[in-house]
């Protein structure tokens, strides 16, 4: 790419961005390497703003393979709605696989944000990664505040199958901010939120992930901020986070965890959902902000079953140190267990063809 695309918008319902293609149907992106420059967007005009390092929009069962993305996506966002990531925008019911970014993920402005290190939203993650930050600020009441480390939303809501999230990692912070009020604020290490039918499999964040503002719901976590289902399933298994975790805000209805801010059956007698935290590790040196958990935030009665996880024995909680033992908490791991590969192969980790230990300290990371 060489240089940076800065482009002023004018004033138009929908805005559509991208550096090979504004919107893609039934596209296979390949081996697309984008390196030297980014994009830097102002679609304060518009009503909504759908834009990716690659792609604006990808529809009907589009795809990413083997691409990369080296720089920065910036944009002040439309009024309503914007969705907006690293390599493609709005890219539900698309797949993205063995592609990655390296570089910042920010938008500001906006009633509503659908941010992620890879897409805003997408169908299905596998093999991918995301080196850099990602930060969502939205301006103005209303709507959604999320940002992921790798996608905003990922939802199989679309009746075509699962979505997926798998054998995936993020190493920067990630953000979510409202300077005023928003129904919702959400974000995750992995995914800001997810609706019924997805799993979140052998992935793991290693950066700080926070969110903050005036909301009726704010909810944060390592892996994921919300995970929530009526009618679906939901599975998280495998995974792990290292970053420190925070919530802040002006109401009381803020919930944080290592590994899930919240992660519920919706309550009704019509509820037949499910869903589950299996085999994760909770490897953050603090949880704070509300209400909150080394594994799961606890914002609701419903909450999902958690079973054989593991958590820090030093993780502070609201500035305390909470011992685990219970399924909210994790069973507890000292600072020399939780570098050791028995400690995960404990919890069902493949350490055969997943992970292997490396780093300093040591730590499990994807083949």
């Amino acid at each position: 790419l060489g240089s940076t695309f800065v482009i002023t918008s004018v004033a138009q319902q929908l805005q559509l961005f991208g550096t090979v293609a504004a919107t893609a149907v039934n596209t296979a992106f390949t081996n697309i390497n984008i390196s030297g420059g980014g994009l830097d967007v102002d679609a304060s005009s518009a009503q909504y703003l759908m834009m990716g390092g690659i792609a604006g929009m990808m529809l009907e069962g589009s795809s990413m393979t083997d691409c990369f993305m080296i720089g920065n996506v910036k944009a002040s966002g439309g009024n309503e709605e914007n969705y907006i990531g690293g390599l493609a925008g709005n890219a539900d019911g698309s797949f993205i696989v063995n592609s990655s970014v390296s570089g910042n993920v920010e938008v500001s402005g906006g009633a509503g944000n659908e941010i992620g290190g890879l897409a805003g939203s997408a169908r299905s993650i596998i093999n991918s990664s995301v080196s850099g930050n990602v930060r969502a600020v939205s301006t103005s009441s209303g709507n959604r505040v999320s940002a992921g480390g790798l996608v905003g939303e990922i939802d199989g809501n679309n009746g075509s199958g699962s979505a997926v999230i798998r054998k995936s990692f993020s190493t920067g912070t990630v953000s979510a901010v409202n300077s005023t009020t928003a129904e919702e604020i959400y974000a995750g290490g992995i995914a800001a939120r997810t609706g019924r039918n997805a799993e979140i499999t052998d992935c793991y964040s290693t950066g700080n992930v926070s969110a903050e503002g005036g909301a009726d719901r704010v909810r944060v976590g390592g892996i994921i901020g919300s995970a929530t289902t009526t009618d679906g399933f939901i599975t998280i298994a495998r995974c792990y986070a290292s970053g420190n975790i925070s919530a802040a805000g002006t109401i009381s209805q803020k919930h944080a965890g290592g590994i899930a801010g919240g992660a519920h059956v919706n309550s009704g007698s019509s509820s037949t959902g499910s869903g589950s935290i299996t085999g994760c590790a909770a490897l953050c040196g603090s949880v704070t902000g509300g209400n909150n958990y080394r594994i799961e935030g606890g914002g609701a009665t419903t909450v999902f079953p958690r079973t054989n996880n593991i958590a820090y024995n030093g993780m502070l909680v609201n500035g305390y140190t909470v011992l685990g033992g219970t399924d909210a908490n994790g069973a507890d791991k000292t600072i020399s267990e939780i570098a050791e590969q028995v400690t995960y192969e404990a919890l069902g980790w493949d350490f055969t063809d997943v992970w292997e230990m490396a780093g300093s300290p040591l730590r499990p990371v994807l083949q």
